[in-house]
């Protein structure tokens, strides 16, 4: 997915050693979004760990958004 994907979005650069639960919790708070978060920055998505200073796309989440399994989740799916 692409920023143009998303109407609402967040342009965020990640802090060396930041992982995408941190990112998750500080920018849309909770963890349980951070698969939505892998989705949208497929670049970065076999990243456990971030580097710094990496680009990332932070999407508006609704309210009611529905998360799935995590990307270390043996249901889990790249679509």
């Amino acid at each position: 997915m692409a920023a143009g994907d998303y109407q609402t979005f967040v342009i965020y650069a990640a802090m060396q050693d930041e992982q995408w639960d941190q990112v998750a919790l500080k920018l849309l708070g909770s963890e349980i979004y951070c698969n939505i978060l892998i989705a949208a920055n497929p670049l970065y998505n076999r990243l456990m760990r971030f580097v710094g200073g990496e680009i990332l796309i932070i999407p508006a989440v609704p309210k009611a958004a529905l998360t799935g399994p995590y990307p270390w989740s043996s249901t889990y799916q790249l679509t």
